[in-house]
């Protein structure tokens, strides 16, 4: 499945994380690759959270890519810059080419 974005638009992506046990401080990342993950085309940047040792949500805002085309979503939780979980998102987003020519009368 694709989401199709507008090029340059921030969006906000609620992201449901557990982390046991509670009291653990991390951060987590959401990013957009078309690499494979080896470079990020956008990223949210780390956002900090303390674990509650239950599922709780946390808001992740990330502006779109100017360059078009089909995007991976990534999704990093670190401990102290180490990763303790990964998601890659089976949704990709799209950023769309869109060229309009002038009328024909």
């Amino acid at each position: 499945m694709a989401v199709i974005m507008q090029k340059g638009t921030t969006h906000t992506a609620t992201i449901p994380v557990t982390v046991l046990p509670a009291g653990v401080g991390c951060t987590i990342r959401l990013g957009l690759t078309k690499d494979g993950g080896a470079n990020m085309a956008a990223s949210s940047g780390a956002i900090g959270f303390t674990s509650t040792g239950v599922q709780q949500s946390v808001a992740l805002s990330i502006t779109m890519p100017n360059e078009w085309g089909e995007y991976e979503v990534y999704i990093d939780v670190m401990y102290e810059n180490l990763v303790i979980g990964a998601y890659i998102a089976t949704d990709h987003v799209i950023i769309p080419y869109v060229e309009v020519g002038p009328p024909q009368w």
